[in-house]
């Protein structure tokens, strides 16, 4: 596996070895376990490397970052060949989890809306119009209401639409301002310029895909099914 280190790795190292004597077998099984689990992506040498010299996309790595005891995940690492372009942490990077296609999140917490989902998975769909000037994107989660301390009463079927409605609304602007991030980065980690490739056509050349990316017009459409609350604070 392939991962982005920040911290001091050595003392980590160091104060590890004696607790753990194989720990390059422990941080294996660490990467295998997320990897497993399809909660961030974890990515292998030959994953990196077809991305590296695919015209139609770019590699990512995960970003840890290490301490004395501790030896966390930070975010994604986005590149452009083999150069670093930029880095998303926190809420960018859980769009990116969601939208990378059947990737599962443990819990998405939504401080603005005081709500918490987990278990959330998500399925989606992408494409491109007839001359690759609209980007239609669409995503379908399933998860659960974890927590909630608004102002809605979501025991109320209606009031449960609406946040519903604010969730949806929410994760579409989040998306669309990421992928918009995508393209003045000029990187398409998603894959997306796949989607210009069939079977009776040309292949387009790295350099015109990615001027239609980087003017493209993008549409973000969320289908949410979120099960009943199981903790509500008043």
């Amino acid at each position: 596996y392939l991962v982005i280190v920040t911290g001091d790795v050595d003392d980590y190292i160091n104060n590890q070895l004696t607790k753990q004597p194989d720990l390059d077998y422990f941080l294996y099984r660490m990467f295998k376990h997320y990897e497993k689990q399809g909660a961030i992506i974890i990515v292998n040498i030959h994953q990196f490397m077809k991305k590296l010299y695919s015209p139609y996309a770019d590699p990512v790595l995960p970003i840890f970052k290490a301490n004395h005891d501790n030896f966390s995940y930070e975010g994604t690492a986005l590149f452009k060949d083999d150069r670093l372009i930029t880095s998303i942490q926190k809420r960018q990077d859980e769009i990116f989890q969601l939208i990378s296609n059947n990737y599962y999140l443990k819990t998405l917490a939504i401080p603005s809306l005081s709500v918490t989902l987990g278990k959330v998975r998500s399925k989606v769909e992408m494409a491109l119009n007839h001359d690759y000037s609209i980007l239609t994107m669409k995503v379908k989660l399933e998860g659960r209401i974890e927590e909630y301390h608004g102002g809605k009463n979501i025991l109320d079927r209606n009031q449960l639409a609406d946040l519903k409605r604010d969730i949806i609304s929410y994760l579409e602007a989040q998306s669309r301002d990421f992928l918009k991030d995508l393209q003045k980065s000029k990187v398409d980690p998603l894959e997306i310029g796949t989607l210009t490739l069939t079977p009776f056509s040309r292949p387009m050349s790295e350099q015109e895909w990615f001027r239609h990316w980087e003017k493209m017009q993008i549409k973000v459409v969320y289908e949410l099914d979120i099960q009943p609350l199981t903790k509500v604070i008043g």
